[in-house]
């Protein structure tokens, strides 16, 4: 290559992305995804801090879509973005420079929405930047890669299964859980699991919360997503409430984040519903056909619902 032919790249964009690094080294991440449970550094917060010492150092970026896929049975979107890299005293950087995105806006229904085109280019423009500029994120902004990681601390193991067989059943349970494809189902499944749902509450507790494990889903969530979807509601903001009747009379009750253990008439009292009387009708009465006590206690039950209504 001859010195002409050498590419010349513009003093004024090079002290300017100089002046960008030196001043934007780290972007925390405030953002926060609900479904997979991990933080992240949303473009929001990283035009916040760039964007001010970008126009500080009159640098300019303007992009421009050079190609973008069709929406894929999956309800993937790709586009490939070109940037001009500019100084605002005229200065052009001599070559483009390129990002590509993929984006996905498919509904739990099975519908593609509009979204996953502005997803893409947002994820485009946003990791373009990081790499641009050579941006850092992190949850603590004092943080150094010296510092060890905070320890997960578990409580003492109490059973009755072992750490082994808890393992064993847990992931049995887990996948029988997406395997159930009704409402019915899924009642029976969590009706014979609950002394295993029991222990993980008392033995691993962040398993069942995602206090010590951020990097997995909450159990709980799972069983709250597969109660909402098996019946049919659409909503997420809330978990649902699901109550079960098992055949000694206590009552299991999801409700938000939380899994109680109550007796009959405590749940009846808390939510008096017909409804609620009717789902478990056959439980009931077989608790009645047992003994006068079970027989007394149902029709307390049922009276007070009756009542309430």
């Amino acid at each position: 290559m001859t010195g002409k032919d050498t590419v010349k790249y513009p003093p004024s964009i090079l002290k300017a992305l100089h002046e960008i690094m030196g001043e934007v080294g780290y972007v925390q991440k405030k953002d926060r995804n609900d479904f997979h449970k991990y933080n992240y550094a949303g473009e929001g917060a990283l035009l916040d801090v760039l964007r001010p010492a970008m126009v500080k150092a009159g640098l300019l970026l303007i992009p421009s879509t050079r190609d973008q896929s069709e929406i894929d049975q999956y309800g993937n979107t790709s586009v490939v973005v070109e940037y001009t890299l500019a100084h605002k005293d005229g200065d052009v950087w001599p070559e483009k420079i390129v990002a590509m995105g993929m984006g996905n806006d498919k509904h739990k229904t099975g519908g593609v929405g509009d979204k996953g085109l502005y997803k893409a280019l947002t994820g485009a423009n946003k990791y373009l930047l990081f790499k641009l500029f050579q941006i850092e994120t992190g949850d603590d902004p004092e943080k150094t890669e010296s510092d060890p990681p905070p320890p997960v601390v578990e409580p003492p193991w109490g059973g009755p299964l072992t750490k082994t067989d808890f393992n064993k059943a847990l992931k049995e349970l887990n996948g029988d859980l997406w395997a159930c494809t009704d409402g019915d189902q899924l009642t029976g499944l969590l009706m014979s699991a609950k002394l295993l749902l029991e222990q993980m509450q008392r033995d691993r507790p962040g398993l069942w919360d995602g206090s010590t494990h951020p990097e997995k889903r909450a159990f709980k969530d799972i069983i709250a997503e597969r109660t909402v979807e098996l019946s049919g509601e659409q909503s997420q903001e809330h978990a649902p409430t699901l109550s079960l009747v098992y055949p000694d009379g206590e009552v299991v009750r999801f409700q938000d984040d939380k899994m109680f253990f109550v007796s009959l008439e405590a749940a009846v009292k808390t939510s008096p519903e017909i409804a609620f009387i009717a789902e478990n009708a056959k439980t009931l009465d077989g608790i009645a056909s047992k003994s006068d006590a079970g027989a007394a206690k149902v029709k307390t039950v049922r009276d007070m619902a009756s009542a309430a209504a």
